[in-house]
């Protein structure tokens, strides 16, 4: 099939978008696509679903091979394939399909997984990358389809920040190579000049970011090269019946390093089941201490409940204790607030009923003058014996002591206002000024017998009070 100046093939790509705005077909002028949330794609979707690069279309005689560029997660599946006629890649609420038109042939079977290591046929193209004139890598590609890149599923990865994770693709057809810019942040530059797509001669170098990617030639293999060698060597000695030789040695020293191969690989098969039990060993260990912690955690999480319901309860009950507290402080309170009341009435009570008498002794006219001389001097000494007691008594009792007098019955014949009477009459006055004198002092024994009882029984009563208050 004849290649057209500008790409590897004459096919032409479809690519058919199914979404929420509708069904749509694009015809592109070129065998690939690049699809993503942004121009320069040729297929631009969403921005808010699709990131700037997420699927790269490859068409061929073979068919079509898609890709995804996004950074694949370790185990993640289904990250490339060859997309079949009326074959769909879903995207969330997109769905996306693509065919080959033009050109007037009929498309060869689809071959093997392009990017499986062995998938080209030599001669393979070597690749040297640089930075700065200074060779970090030389490559021989033997895959049909490399992505270059610093991340999977680039397999050819730089590590370096000028390069994007997927960053161009390079393709080997007919023993030709092939580079497409995979709308990379940097760009791929070739003689100094951006390019989309463009076909690597021998020595060409591209410019991917930072780092400088020359193509150094093919190389047809090592085994493939010393068997050539081997036998144009016999072709131009004319030896071809004793060229076996060579061969079986070839052979020979092939087996040699097979063998050495096979007992290297099965060394490092051992190893890696013994780190594998190892790393087995080690997660049966973490699973044993996170099932202990947890159990911890379970228990300190049930301890800390208890304490919590311990600390409500004590709370609670410290609560009632201190409401009943204060209600039994209250009625105490009360309780005296009301004895203090009735104390206060039966001490105004009494002084009202000692000062009664008083105040009829101070009301009552004096009729001292009228009175004998001998019945003055009996009243007089009435008055001293009431004074005796009321100076050892409170100073509120003396008013109430003093008025016993009013007890003693006044004498009935009155001071005459004139000049003494004669002799008979004094004699018989001071006769009756002695009855009166002893009945008053009877009476005033009498009214102190009285008071000082009720005074003490009015003390004891008090005391009693007290005690039941719990204040003596």
């Amino acid at each position: 099939m004849a290649v057209s100046s500008g790409y590897w093939c004459d096919q032409r790509l479809i690519v058919t978008v199914d979404g929420p705005d509708g069904c749509r077909s694009i015809t592109l002028n070129k065998p690939f696509a690049r699809i993503g949330g942004r121009a320069p794609a040729e297929i631009v979707l969403p921005a808010e679903t699709f990131p700037r690069r997420w699927l790269y279309l490859h068409g061929s005689t073979h068919g079509v091979f898609w890709l995804k560029l996004p950074r694949s997660s370790a185990g993640e599946k289904h990250t490339h394939g060859w997309l079949d006629a009326g074959q769909w890649l879903v995207c969330g609420s997109h769905r996306l399909g693509a065919q080959l038109t033009g050109g007037g042939a009929d498309l060869l079977q689809p071959g093997p997984d392009w990017l499986g290591e062995g998938s080209a046929r030599p001669p393979y193209p070597v690749i040297v990358l640089s930075i700065g004139g200074q060779v970090i890598e030389r490559q021989t590609l033997t895959r049909r389809l490399t992505i270059v890149g610093r991340h999977p599923p680039a397999t050819v990865q730089i590590a370096n920040r000028s390069v994007s994770n997927c960053h161009c693709a390079l393709f080997i057809d007919a023993g030709e190579l092939w580079v497409v810019d995979l709308l990379s942040s940097n760009g791929t530059r070739l003689s100094d000049a951006p390019i989309e797509s463009a076909r690597l001669s021998e020595g060409e170098t591209l410019r991917l970011g930072g780092i400088d990617l020359t193509f150094d030639g093919c190389s047809i293999g090592e085994e493939r090269s010393a068997i050539v060698e081997t036998l144009a060597a016999a072709d131009e000695n004319d030896e071809l019946p004793g060229s076996a030789a060579p061969l079986e040695d070839r052979r020979a020293g092939l087996d040699a390093q097979k063998a050495e191969l096979a007992a290297q690989r099965e060394q490092w098969r051992r190893e890696q089941d013994r780190r594998e039990a190892a790393i087995a060993k080690r997660l049966s260990e973490l699973e044993a201490n996170r099932a202990a912690l947890d159990a911890r955690w379970l228990e300190f999480e049930q301890r800390q409940a208890s304490l919590q319901q311990e600390l409500a309860a004590h709370k609670q009950q410290w609560e009632e204790q201190c409401l009943a507290w204060r209600e039994r402080q209250e009625a105490a309170e009360r309780q005296l607030a009301e004895e203090r009341r009735q104390l206060a009435e039966e001490r105004r009570s009494w002084r009202a009923e000692q000062q009664g008498p008083a105040a009829s002794q101070q009301a009552a006219p004096r009729r001292a003058d009228q009175e004998p001389g001998e019945a003055a001097d009996g009243r007089l000494a009435a008055a001293d014996l009431t004074a005796q007691p009321a100076a050892l008594e409170e100073s509120a009792f003396e008013g109430s002591v003093a008025g016993l007098g009013l007890l003693c019955p006044r004498a009935a014949v009155e001071r005459p206002s004139g000049p003494r009477s004669l002799e008979p009459a004094t004699a018989a006055a001071g006769a009756n000024g002695d009855a009166e004198r002893l009945d008053d002092q009877a009476r005033i024994r009498e009214a102190l017998a009285a008071f000082h009882q009720r005074k003490q029984g009015g003390i004891i009563a008090s005391l009693l009070r007290l005690l039941r208050r719990g204040e003596v």
